[in-house]
C-alpha cells in the first residue's frame, strides 16, 4: 500500500518465481508468472509446485481495497419546508434560512478510524431539470405540489461516491396547510405521531372545514364518501385513543382545498414517556 494506492476495484497480484511453477492441485499451464485477482483485503497465499514437485508458499497480505462508501448525514432531514413571507421572529421552523441547507456532514472510516470528509462535499442546486436559488428564497417559486431537490455528493480516496438527494417544498403565503400535531406532513402527505392522538389543523386558512379518518390506508377517492366525521374544537380536528398503526384523514374546506394525509401512529410506552416528560 506504499507504493499502490487504495481502489475500489478488484486488484491483481502476480508473484515472479525463478523457475516454472504451477498452482497446487490446478490445471494451469507451467510458467515463471502466476496472477490471481482478489475482491477483498486479507492475506492470502500462492501455493506454487514447480516440475520437481518441491513446493513453495507466498504470502500476500493485501490491504489495498476499499469498496465500502463514506457517510453523507443530514442534521435537519431529507426534507426541508418553507413557507413564503416567514421570517425567523414570527415563525422560526419554516422561515427560509440558507443554513439550513449547510447542516451536512460527510465521513469515511478508515482502518477502523473516522476520516471527517464533509469539507469535500458537494452541492448541486439543479435536480430534475429545476434550479434551486439559495441565495435569494424570491427567485423560486413557491408551489407546494413542485418541491425542487439539492443533492449533497461526496467521493473517498478510494472513489467510492455516496449522493443524498433531499426535498425543499416551498410553501406560498396564501396556501391553506393541514399540519399534524403542528408539523407539516412531508411531500407525500405521510406524518408520524408518537402517542395516541392525532391533531389535525389548518395554517392559512379562515372559513369552514370538515374533516373524516379511517383506520388504514386510502386514496383520496375512497375517502370521498368514507370514514368517521371529525369534529373540530378550537380550529382543531383531534382523533382521540388512536392506536397503532395507520390512519388516513380527509379534510375538505369551503374553498375547495382537498387533504387526504396518511398518519402513521407510533404508540409511546411508559419509558420514552417519562423520557419526554
Amino acid at each position: 500500500d506504499e507504493n499502490n494506492p487504495e481502489t475500489n476495484q478488484n486488484v491483481n497480484v502476480i508473484v515472479t518465481t525463478n523457475k516454472e511453477t504451477t498452482f497446487i492441485g490446478g490445471r494451469d499451464a507451467m510458467s515463471m508468472q502466476k496472477e490471481m485477482e482478489y475482491r477483498e483485503n486479507g492475506l492470502f497465499n500462492f501455493n506454487l509446485q514447480a516440475k520437481n514437485s518441491t513446493s513453495a508458499t507466498y504470502g500476500v497480505d493485501i490491504k489495498l481495497i476499499d469498496k465500502t462508501p463514506p457517510v453523507i448525514t443530514l442534521d435537519n432531514g431529507s426534507e426541508l419546508i418553507f413557507i413564503e413571507g416567514m421570517t425567523k421572529e414570527r415563525e422560526p421552523m419554516y422561515a427560509y434560512d440558507r443554513a439550513k441547507l449547510m447542516d451536512y456532514h460527510a465521513y469515511d472510516i478508515k482502518d477502523g478510524v473516522r476520516v471527517d470528509l464533509t469539507d469535500q462535499v458537494k452541492i448541486s442546486y439543479g435536480v430534475g431539470g429545476r434550479v434551486f436559488d439559495p441565495d435569494n428564497i424570491n427567485n423560486n417559486e413557491f408551489v407546494r405540489s413542485n418541491p425542487y431537490y439539492v443533492e449533497y455528493t461526496v467521493y473517498d480516496a478510494a472513489g467510492n461516491g455516496t449522493t443524498l438527494r433531499r426535498t425543499i417544498r416551498l410553501v406560498g403565503f396564501y396556501d391553506t396547510i393541514a399540519l399534524v400535531n403542528g408539523r407539516m406532513p412531508d411531500s407525500t402527505n405521510v406524518a408520524t405521531v408518537m402517542g395516541d392522538k392525532i391533531e389535525i389543523s389548518l395554517k392559512n386558512f379562515s372559513g369552514i372545514a370538515y374533516a373524516r379518518y379511517e383506520k388504514g390506508i386510502f386514496t383520496q377517492g375512497q375517502m370521498k364518501t368514507q370514514g368517521i366525521s371529525l369534529t373540530q374544537r378550537n380550529g382543531i380536528f383531534t382523533v382521540d385513543k388512536a392506536a397503532e398503526g395507520w390512519y388516513t384523514v380527509y379534510v375538505q374546506t369551503d374553498k375547495r382545498d382537498y387533504f387526504n394525509i396518511l398518519i402513521y401512529v407510533v404508540p409511546q410506552n411508559e419509558e420514552s414517556q417519562g423520557e419526554s416528560k
